[in-house]
């Protein structure tokens, strides 16, 4: 799977601001790696990833994406049962968002701490389309950053 948002927490040894550690790190990194953006997670909050988002596209002489219709429909279940490892999982309290928009679906995935997350090829087998059809790239992230007693704050990366 292609990734156009990508988000890693590394912890410094001795102090170092986000810009710092930002060019630092684009220096250890190949060009095709870019570094976008470095921000600070202050000291005894943690970060914990809610959701991302991701296209699909038709792989090249593959099947078309399925209709919005589809889309509408899956979204409308109470329940989408999923075999995952010979277990099943329900990915309907995972699935955020689903629309088509032109040659892609575009989805939004929770996760769930600790528990079942969801694929995008899942979602495009409960379409009913063969998942080995597409392409997959993951456009987006939202995190949240939970301070020991405090509020949460919720941010996102990427469209």
């Amino acid at each position: 799977m292609a990734s156009s948002c990508e988000i890693v927490e590394i912890q410094v040894l001795a102090p170092a601001g986000a810009g710092e550690v930002r060019s630092r790190l684009a220096e250890a990194l190949p060009p095709e790696l870019p570094v976008f953006r470095a921000e600070e997670v202050p000291e005894g909050e943690r970060l914990r990833m809610e959701a991302a988002t991701y296209e699909a596209r038709p792989r090249e002489g593959g099947p078309p994406l399925p209709p919005g219709e589809a889309a509408d429909a899956l979204l409308s279940l109470e329940r989408v049962p999923v075999e995952r490892r010979g277990k099943s999982v329900d990915l309907r309290p995972l699935l955020r968002e689903l629309r088509r928009e032109g040659e892609s679906l575009r989805m939004r995935l929770g996760f769930h701490e600790g528990g079942a997350t969801a694929r995008p090829e899942d979602v495009m087998g409960a379409l009913g389309a063969d998942p080995r059809g597409y392409l997959y790239e993951r456009t987006g992230m939202v995190v949240r950053l939970q301070q020991a007693g405090g509020p949460e704050t919720e941010r996102s990366y990427g469209p």
